[in-house]
């Protein structure tokens, strides 16, 4: 047996108070403010329109990745769509719970890429002491023409 779904009391209070531009929110609000309800299918319209965006994250729970990480990315196959050089250095600049954003360091490139998808790999330079983070993509991600986007500044 399904449940039926309700309005919680801050739904209810935020669609009779609603005063923003959202033209799908206005009329879900004057439905409810002339029925005193909605359906079950507006409730979970309403739901989906109303809740926050995916949350960002400080750092990968997949891959240990963080904001603002500097990277070497090893993937020959997608590198060559931008890049005659075959060292892409990039940078981590958006996490989210099931993906990640990088940017070409210094470049005007970015590509989302599922965390799974990822490859993380660390070395020391014995030299140096430098310790370098690369980033390679599983053998079933494919990658296409699209993979790469160019930033709009």
């Amino acid at each position: 047996m399904e449940e039926k779904i309700f309005l919680t009391v801050e739904e209810k209070e935020h669609l009779e108070d609603y005063k923003g531009e959202n033209p799908f929110l206005k009329s879900l609000s004057e439905k409810y403010c002339e029925y005193g309800d909605l359906t079950e299918r507006q409730i979970v319209a309403y739901r989906n329109t109303t809740k926050p965006k995916s949350e960002e994250l400080e750092k990968c729970l997949t891959t240990g990745l963080k904001i603002n990480q500097i990277c070497n990315f090893i993937h020959p196959a997608s590198v060559k769509l931008i890049s005659e050089d075959t060292d892409l250095n990039i940078v981590v600049s958006k996490i989210r719970p099931k993906a990640i954003c990088v940017n070409v360091f210094g470049g005007n490139h970015y590509a989302w890429i599922p965390s799974k998808a990822l490859i993380v790999s660390g070395s020391v330079d014995v030299n140096t002491d430098e310790e370098t983070t690369s980033i390679n993509l599983e053998n079933w991600f494919t990658v296409t023409d699209e993979f790469w986007k160019l930033i709009n500044k």
